[in-house]
C-alpha cells in the first residue's frame, strides 16, 4: 500500500501527493528510497528546492518515480539526475506548476515556482546507489541541489544477511562502518547498529542512515551489545562488524557464495587488512596457516582473523549459543572455538575487512587481551582434556598467546622497572596477579630479565 502526505494546492491528486513510502512487501519492492538530502548551494540564497521521497512504480522493471520543485533566479528550466560517476540518469524539465509551494514560503519571493516529475530505471544498479540532483538554468548545468539514495530492500529471509555493528563512543568511525555495510554487492542485507550507552554523538551519526535499525541500550560491553544486535535481526546469515572497521564491498557476497556451495558448512572465514586511523593500509600479517583439523588449529592460534572476516549461518549461532557475556574481550575467539568445534567451516582466505588500528582499540591493552584469551581457552579444557592431540594443541595455544600479548606486557613492565615507576605502570596488574598468580609471576620474571638487558 502506498501512503502519501496531502498538501494544499489546485493541482490534481497525483501532483498533490508527496509519496512517503513505497510498498511494504520486499518481494514486490526490490528497491527503497533510502534517504533524500536537500541542500542550498553556498552563495545562492535565491535557489530553493525540495525533493520528494521517490517510490517504485513497477517491481518487475524497478522503475523509480521522483518528483519535487525548484525555484531560482534566473528560473531553472530543468534538473538532471546523475550517478556517482557523473553519468546522466535522467533529465526532467521544470515545467509542472506547483502553487502548493506558496505554503512553504508564505508571502512569495517573486520568482516563478515550478516542479518536476519523472521516472528512471534502477534495474541495473547494484547495492547502495547515490544520485545527485542538479539544477539547469540558461542551458548550463548548475549547482547540486540534493542527493537521492536508493538501497535494495531486504530479500527473503533465506537470502538476508544481518550485519550487526555495536558501537561505544566510536562515532568518528561509525559512518564509514555503516556505509561499508550498506554498499555490499550482496543485494539483501539488513544493518543493526547497537548504541552501547555511548556518550558521544553515536546516535546522531546513526540517524543519518534512516534505512538501518538502531537499538540503544545501557553500556554492557561488546559481547552483550553483539547479542542485543543479533536478537534484533531476522536474516539467515550474520556478520559482526566493529564500529571502527570497514567491510570490503564483496565481503558478504564472498562468504554467502562459499556457504551456498557447501550446504554442510556453518561459517565461512576470510582475512583482513590493517589500516591506520585515516584508512591507509598498514603492514598486515599474512594469512595464518591452518595446521591440522580446524578446531585443533584454532586452539593453537586464531586462524580466522577475527569476527568480521566471518559469515555465519544463523542456525549455528542459535545452536552453540551466542557471545559469552562473562568475557570483556576475546569473546569472538571463544565463540569461534565453539562454532568450529561443533560444525564444519570453510576458509576462503580472501581479504574482506579493514581493521583500523588506533589508540581506542582493545588490542592496545595487551594485559586485558592476555587474560581474556587465556580465559577463552580455559573454557575449552573440558572438551580437550581427554584427547592427547587436542590437549597438546590447547597447551600450544596458551604458549602462543603468552608470547603474543605477554611479550608486550613484559616490555612495558621492564621499562617501568628501569625508570623505577613499575608499580603504577599497569593499573590492572594487581587484580590480574590475584586471579592468575602464576601468569603474573611469569610476566614479572620476563620483565626483570628484559630490564637487565643492555
Amino acid at each position: 500500500m502506498q501512503q502519501g502526505l496531502k498538501i494544499a494546492g489546485g493541482v490534481d491528486d497525483r501532483e498533490r501527493t508527496i509519496m512517503q513510502t513505497a510498498s511494504t512487501s520486499p518481494e514486490e519492492e526490490p528497491w527503497r528510497a533510502f534517504d533524500v538530502h536537500v541542500e542550498r548551494p553556498p552563495g545562492r540564497a535565491d535557489l530553493r528546492a525540495n525533493i520528494e521521497r521517490p517510490w517504485q512504480d513497477d517491481a518487475a522493471t524497478r522503475r523509480i518515480t521522483v518528483g519535487g520543485w525548484v525555484t531560482a533566479d534566473p528560473a531553472a528550466t530543468a534538473i538532471e539526475i546523475v550517478d556517482g560517476r557523473g553519468g546522466r540518469v535522467l533529465r526532467l524539465p521544470v515545467d509542472v506548476e506547483r502553487p502548493d509551494i506558496d505554503a512553504a514560503f508564505p508571502g512569495g519571493e517573486g520568482a516563478p515556482r515550478y516542479g518536476f516529475r519523472g521516472t528512471f530505471l534502477a534495474g541495473t544498479q547494484q547495492g547502495l546507489v547515490r544520485l545527485q540532483v542538479q539544477a539547469v538554468a540558461r542551458g548550463t548545468t548548475g549547482p547540486v541541489i540534493g542527493t537521492i539514495t536508493l538501497a535494495p530492500r531486504p530479500g527473503p529471509s533465506t537470502e538476508l544477511v544481518s550485519i550487526v555493528i555495536p558501537c561505544f563512543n566510536q562515532a568518528e568511525f561509525l559512518g564509514e562502518a555503516i556505509e561499508s555495510a550498506l554498499t555490499q554487492t550482496h543485494p539483501h542485507v539488513e544493518v543493526v547498529v547497537v548504541d552501547d550507552g555511548s556518550t558521544d554523538n553515536t546516535s546522531a551519526v546513526a540517524a543519518r542512515f534512516p534505512g538501518i535499525r538502531v537499538v540503544a541500550r545501557a553500556n554492557g560491553g561488546l559481547p552483550a551489545a553483539r547479542n542485543t544486535g543479533l536478537a534484533a535481526t531476522s536474516g539467515a546469515y550474520a556478520v559482526f562488524l566493529d564500529a571502527d572497521d570497514r567491510l570490503l564491498p564483496e565481503a558478504v557476497a564472498t562468504g554467502v557464495s562459499a556457504l551456498r556451495a557447501r550446504p554442510g558448512h556453518s561459517a565461512a572465514f576470510g582475512w583482513y587488512q590493517e589500516v591506520d586511523v585515516t584508512g591507509h593500509p598498514l603492514p598486515t600479517p599474512s594469512l595464518a596457516r591452518l595446521e591440522g583439523e580446524p578446531y585443533e588449529a584454532l586452539l593453537k592460534t586464531n586462524w580466522t582473523g577475527g569476527q568480521p572476516t566471518g559469515v555465519y549461518r544463523r542456525e549455528i549461532l542459535d545452536a552453540v549459543g551466542w557471545f559469552d557475556e562473562s568475557l570483556s574481550a576475546a569473546e569472538d575467539y571463544e565463540l569461534n572455538l565453539r562454532v568450529v568445534r561443533a560444525s564444519r567451516v570453510h576458509r576462503h582466505g580472501q581479504v574482506v575487512v579493514e581493521y583500523r588500528r588506533h589508540a581506542g582499540t582493545m588490542s592496545t591493552d595487551p594485559l586485558l587481551m592476555l587474560e581474556q584469551v587465556l580465559q577463552a581457552l580455559d573454557l575449552q579444557w573440558p572438551h580437550v582434556a581427554q584427547e592427547p592431540r587436542l590437549r597438546d594443541a590447547w597447551r600450544q595455544g596458551r604458549r602462543f598467546w603468552r608470547g603474543y600479548y605477554g611479550a608486550a606486557v613484559a616490555r612495558s613492565l621492564a621499562i617501568a622497572m628501569t625508570e623505577r615507576r613499575w608499580p603504577s605502570a599497569l593499573p590492572g596488574l594487581a587484580p590480574f596477579a590475584w586471579r592468575r598468580p602464576q601468569e603474573a609471576a611469569r610476566l614479572l620474571a620476563q620483565a626483570a630479565t628484559l630490564s637487565r638487558t643492555p
